[in-house]
């Protein structure tokens, strides 16, 4: 019994030690790791600066737009192209302007509804197709 609980106190400290070698060694400051998600700086939004803007992405472009800038909320929509390093201005967002919006993309449509209007909650939806720029209001949020 006493050689058991030997043979289990000697795999529990072996382990410990295990964890402990595997943390310090993934905490250290290798030079290597200061490359490791280095942020660069890219083309400048040719809209409005903002914050709580919804986005999407379709393909190798980013789309954001709704938002608020500190004094309005806002309803225009961007395109980032990251090969060329360039903003374009989409059509704008036709719903309500709004910050906080929800974005996601399915099947190459872009999706944007939700959000505050700075008045109320909003619960509308409006798709997005990239081949035509233009926004077609579907059925609003079934929730609250």
């Amino acid at each position: 019994m006493i050689k058991n609980d030997i043979k289990y106190a000697t795999k529990l400290m072996l382990c410990f030690f295990v964890i402990a070698f595997t943390t310090l060694v993934a905490c250290s400051d290798d030079e290597e790791d200061e490359n490791l998600g280095n942020w660069v700086e890219r083309s400048d939004l040719d809209g409005t600066p903002r914050s709580s803007a919804a986005g999407f992405t379709i393909g190798n472009k980013g789309y954001m737009g709704t938002g608020y800038d500190g004094d309005d909320y806002l309803n225009d929509f961007w395109i980032y192209d990251i090969e060329g390093n360039f903003w374009s201005q989409a059509a704008s967002f036709p719903g309500s302007a709004r910050s906080s919006a929800v974005g996601f993309t399915a099947n190459d449509i872009g999706y944007v509804g939700l959000g505050f209007d700075g008045d109320d909650e909003v619960g509308d939806f409006y798709s997005y197709n990239p081949n035509t720029n233009q926004w077609t209001q579907i059925a609003d949020f079934g929730g609250s």
